[in-house]
């Protein structure tokens, strides 16, 4: 995650395949509260992108886009905030 930071910044969407990622790691291992940061980032960041892109893409691109959305938001919806 350290270099897709470093070498794209925390705006690009690869950046929050791989805070996703590492929540996801942290839900399979039991400590919710440790994904509960990558999650939101993960969420913020592709949100960002979802709404900069809209602007510029078809339809069905949007569509598309909004669909692989909702894994980010699945996955911070299944941590808890009190984590």
């Amino acid at each position: 995650q350290e270099v897709y930071r470093e070498a794209l910044g925390e705006q690009h969407p690869h950046y929050a395949a791989a805070q996703h990622a590492l929540a996801n790691l942290h839900v399979l291992a039991g400590e919710a509260w440790r994904a509960l940061s990558p999650s939101r980032r993960a969420l913020e960041t592709a949100l960002a992108h979802l709404e900069d892109s809209a602007a510029v893409q078809s339809d069905r691109q949007q569509l598309l886009a909004a669909a692989a959305f909702r894994g980010h938001l699945d996955l911070r919806l299944s941590v808890p905030d009190d984590a």
